[in-house]
């Protein structure tokens, strides 16, 4: 997969690194280098992307997503940002700093990204079928 296949999913992440919040910019730009590497990828190849003017399909048109854990709750929310209230964003930003270090989310932090990731039009892989 190109970096291209992932532009609906990086594209609220990238507005994300002009934000004025140090801490918003540094989570964003962690969370971008995780979804390439996931994808065998790289800076470079985002960047090589990024020169390109073929366009991808859009969020719109993907559809809802599975998620197999709370990592891919948490980009499928993300891709679905402009959905989210200030307060709701720095949270999923925040539970994606805890689950990326294998930290366990609370019953409530949990509960509410569970939530979120619903709201988004997200379900769980086995409940997919």
């Amino acid at each position: 997969m190109g970096a291209t296949a992932l532009a609906p999913d990086l594209r609220p992440l990238i507005l994300l690194l002009s934000s004025d919040q140090p801490g918003e910019v540094f989570a964003a730009a962690q969370m971008i280098g995780h979804k390439l590497e996931r994808a065998g990828l790289d800076w470079h190849a985002l960047a090589d992307a990024l020169g390109d003017s073929q366009s991808s399909e859009s969020s719109e048109s993907a559809g809802p997503r599975a998620a197999e854990s709370w990592s891919d709750a948490i980009d499928h929310i993300l891709a679905h940002a402009d959905d989210l209230s200030e307060r709701e964003h720095r949270f999923v930003l925040s539970a994606g700093g805890i689950v990326r270090r294998g930290w366990t989310l609370s019953e409530k932090q949990a509960a509410w990204l569970h939530a979120l990731f619903e709201r988004a039009g997200g379900e769980w892989a086995d409940e997919a079928a």
